[in-house]
């Protein structure tokens, strides 16, 4: 271990005990090299989670009924009753600009009340106008391992995101989970 820790221009500690492990440990530091005159350093890219998500930003514009919030909190937690017709509107951290390529809708178990299909449009305008659909999204009513069923599309930018429930698989009301979006 030694040797690979001089190779790669690091140093090695012994602990043979835990007052030793104590001692190396205060005594490791990180070093960072400042970068040389004229040299460009890039940003390290910060991978991001849920951008539609509250805790990353997101929120609610508007929507048929205030539980449409409870989609975007970031848990998952069960919400009802929504119906066909409603809707909602969200916009992403400080209403800006985001390019996003997916999104996901979990199905945690096969039920009627499973949103059988949502209408998906954005808008880089306007929260109530100017919407271009990205399509209509049809979750199969299964359980996978990975409870959250994606859909994937190119790259496109929006500040505004607009779902619309359009039905159940049972016919009736709908019961959701939450809404994830991703991208840059």
């Amino acid at each position: 271990l030694s040797k690979i820790a001089e190779a790669s221009g690091g140093k090695y500690y012994t602990a043979r005990s835990s007052i030793e492990l104590a001692q190396a440990l205060k005594t490791v530091t990180k070093e960072v090299a400042e970068p040389t005159p004229g040299e460009i350093v890039l940003p390290e890219k910060k991978k991001k989670g849920n951008l539609l998500a509250t805790p990353e930003g997101g929120h609610m514009v508007f929507a048929t009924k205030e539980i449409f919030k409870n989609l975007i909190d970031g848990k998952d937690d069960l919400v009802y009753w929504f119906y066909p017709g409603d809707e909602a509107v969200y916009a992403f951290e400080g209403e800006k600009i985001a390019t996003i390529d997916r999104v996901q809708i979990p199905i945690f178990e096969a039920k009627g009340y499973n949103v059988k299909e949502v209408e998906v449009s954005v808008s880089t305008t306007s929260a109530t106008e100017g919407f271009t659909p990205i399509g209509t999204l049809k979750p199969k009513n299964m359980v996978f391992a990975n409870p959250y069923q994606e859909f994937k599309f190119n790259p496109l930018q929006a500040r505004y995101m607009k779902f619309k429930l359009l039905s159940a698989f049972g016919g009736g009301g709908i019961k959701l989970y939450e809404f994830r979006v991703f991208g840059e």
